[in-house]
This record gives structure tokens, C-alpha cells and sequence, in this order.
């Protein structure tokens, strides 16, 4: 109990430091007393603000403070997500990007933004996106299972195989788009970009994670006992096949939704969760909520220093994630028995 407490508490008191971080990051940096400057002014306290000040104001609340709490969400949304299919495949080297869900959602969305496609109004690109991780969550699932035996190391190639596919096919639908005046905008979108973000972007994300968030929470003995062999799940009384539909299928629609406002953003489900386990051990009564709060803090840090790097030129957020992930990814492969 004593644990789980110091979780949350040093969990949240880091990610309020990352969320100031991200809020005071970027090519026009905000000293902390500024921040409170802008602070008492929103809420009505303090002397009226120079022109200096007004112009970052306009810049943390329209801008930076949409970008930082998407970054947060994106970064626990993933890393959840991550976590949760590690357990169910029994592999450390899973997460949604090497698994092909974050391609699948990127494909479906990318077919929204080139075609202009309004079939579902405004939520189209989160439906096609969803579609698109369905798809390939589908297709994942399908070849990873040989004789009704479920197999880690099948899944993880099957994959990446699908993963290459449908990054290959979302590359020809942004070549061969009709509409040439979005195609920059959306190879910068495919390498993950916080740079769009709007007010207006965040209640589907928010009400997605909640609710992601929820399910595997409520399930952190499940994901436990999923970690074992399957006869032993079968002897604690889990449907393990019916529990990793419905798993696969909320980490599908949480990635879909992310993905439809941020890109496709890779490694931060393989990142987090393996350095958490490494400082909570195995225990998903711990990791979830771990996840939630490590993954939101790393994300936002990320981003500040995607912003802040080579500014005033941004780099795309899904190249920092890589450049950390990649190594991370390739020590787990190197250290892995199977």
C-alpha cells in the first residue's frame, strides 16, 4: 500500500515538473515568474501584463498548453497500451508501433487527410483510423496463431512484417494524392507531430484514455495472471482468448484515436513500460499506473525537446522517440531467449 502511494505521489509530483518543462520550453522561452505572471492574469490577479508578456500569453494558453496536455495523453495512452500487450503476448519488445497498430491507424487516417473523405463528419479520421487498427490488430492476431497455438515470437514478426506493409501503403497513398497541398503537411504528420494541436483536439483523446486507462486498470490482476503460461490462466479461472480480444481490441481504439490526432509516434510503448519494470518490477498493480504517469512525463519531455533542440526549427517528435527506442529495442532483442 505504502508503494503504491509513493507511486502517485512521486509519479504526479514528476509530472508536474515535465508539464512546467513543456510549458516554459521552446524557441520563445517563459521563465518560471513568468508563467505565474500569466497565471495571476488569467485568473484575474495581478497588474496588467506588457506587451511582451501579452504575446506569450497568447502563445501558452492558444499553443504550448494544448501541445504539452496532448503530449501527455499521447505519451500514457502509448505507454499503457504498450504495457498491456506485453502482457498478453508475454514478450518485452511488443508495443503498438512494432506491432503494426500505430501503422494500421496511420494508414486509415492518411486516407482521410489526402482524400478529404467526410463519411462520418467530424470524426472520420478518428473511424478510419480505428478501422485501420482493427485491420491490422486483425491480421496480426491471425498469423501469430498457428493450430490455435498462440505464439510471442510468431506475433512479433508478424508484426513487423504487417507494420512494413502498411507503412509502404500509407507512403503510396501520400505519393499518389490528389490533393498535392497536404502531402507536406502530412509527411510531417506520419513522423509524429504535436505541432497541430488545437483546444478542440482533446476531448476524444481525453475521453479515450479515460476510458483505456479504466478497462486496464480494473484488469491489473488479469494482466498478472495472463503473464503465465496458459494452463495456469486456465487453472485461476481467465478466458485468456475472450481477455486478449477485448484487450487487443481497447488498445486498438485508444492507439486509433492518438494516432488520428498525433501520428504515428513509435517506441514509447516498448520505452516506458521496460524502464518501469526495471524500477517496479513486474507487478501491473504498479505498472499501470505507472504508465499513466511516467509515460505522460516522458512524452511532454520529449516533446519540449523536440521543440527546443534546433530551435527555432522543430523537429518532428516521432524522430526523438526513435532515436531513444531504437536502442532500447535492440538490447531487448540482443538479451531475449527466444
Amino acid at each position: 500500500m505504502r508503494t503504491v502511494s509513493f507511486l502517485w505521489g512521486g509519479g504526479t509530483l514528476l509530472l508536474f515538473a515535465m508539464f512546467i518543462l513543456g510549458l516554459a520550453s521552446g524557441s520563445s522561452d517563459l521563465r518560471f515568474t513568468e508563467l505565474i505572471d500569466l497565471l495571476r492574469h488569467r485568473l484575474g490577479y495581478g497588474p496588467p501584463l506588457s506587451e511582451e508578456l501579452l504575446n506569450k500569453d497568447l502563445i501558452l494558453w492558444s499553443i504550448r498548453l494544448p501541445r504539452v496536455l496532448m503530449a501527455a495523453l499521447s505519451g500514457a495512452g502509448l505507454s499503457l497500451v504498450g504495457a498491456a500487450i506485453q502482457a498478453l503476448v508475454r514478450n518485452p519488445m511488443a508495443d503498438p508501433w512494432l506491432l503494426g497498430v500505430s501503422s494500421g491507424a496511420s494508414l486509415g487516417a492518411v486516407l482521410v487527410l489526402v482524400s478529404g473523405l467526410s463519411l462520418f463528419g467530424g470524426l472520420s479520421l478518428q473511424i478510419f483510423a480505428f478501422f485501420g487498427a482493427s485491420l491490422a490488430s486483425g491480421l496480426i492476431y491471425f498469423f501469430s496463431r498457428r493450430s490455435q497455438i498462440f505464439s510471442s515470437t510468431r506475433l512479433i514478426f508478424s508484426g513487423l512484417a504487417i507494420s512494413f506493409c502498411l507503412e509502404a501503403l500509407t507512403q503510396v497513398v501520400i505519393f499518389t494524392a490528389a490533393r498535392k497541398g497536404e502531402v507536406q503537411n502530412v509527411m510531417f504528420w506520419t513522423m509524429g507531430s504535436l505541432g497541430s494541436v488545437e483546444s478542440s483536439d482533446l476531448l476524444v483523446p481525453s475521453l479515450a484514455l479515460l476510458a483505456g486507462f479504466s478497462f486496464l486498470f480494473r484488469s491489473r490482476t488479469k494482466l498478472n495472471i495472463a503473464c503465465l503460461s496458459e494452463l495456469k490462466a486456465f487453472s485461476l479461472g481467465l478466458d485468456l482468448q475472450r481477455f486478449r480480444r477485448n484487450v487487443f481490441l481497447v488498445s486498438a481504439a485508444l492507439t486509433a484515436v492518438l494516432v488520428s490526432v498525433t501520428g504515428s509516434i513509435g517506441f514509447v510503448g516498448l520505452m516506458v513500460p521496460h524502464v518501469l519494470r526495471l524500477l517496479l518490477g513486474n507487478d501491473y498493480r504498479l505498472l499501470i499506473p505507472g504508465c499513466l504517469l511516467g509515460g505522460a512525463s516522458f512524452m511532454i519531455a520529449a516533446d519540449a525537446l523536440a521543440r527546443s533542440f534546433f530551435s527555432p526549427q522543430e523537429i518532428p517528435i516521432g524522430i526523438i522517440t526513435a532515436l531513444l527506442g531504437s536502442p532500447i529495442f535492440l538490447w531487448l532483442m540482443r538479451s531475449s531467449n527466444e
